[in-house]
């Protein structure tokens, strides 16, 4: 995992990426946050979601983001995640159930 995570964090070095490559910061946090919370590595998991600026999250992120945060027991700052995926998509299921 030490060695994926150093090969990611190089691919948010634009200096060193191919002109053809079109991975954005947010695509490599996302994929960090899937193999950390596949090692059972929560908090890390946690931070890497959290790194993720507010105006590129996506349903995705806040569902994946409020599902942690419960997880870990901060349910404040589940229910706003859940909250904001029921702005922009007001039947998710996932996200009504999470907030009962």
């Amino acid at each position: 995992v030490e060695k994926l995570h150093e090969a990611l964090l190089l691919l948010l070095d634009k200096d060193k990426q191919p002109q053809h490559v079109t991975i954005t910061a947010c695509d490599i946090r996302w994929l960090l946050y899937q193999c950390y919370y596949a090692l059972c590595d929560y908090d890390s998991a946690l931070t890497s979601l959290e790194n993720i600026s507010h105006k590129s999250r996506t349903v995705r992120f806040y569902m994946a983001l409020g599902n942690l945060y419960k997880q870990q027991g901060i349910e404040r700052s589940a229910v706003s995640c859940y909250k904001e995926v029921l702005k922009t998509h007001p039947l998710a299921l996932e996200a009504i159930e999470s907030l009962m």
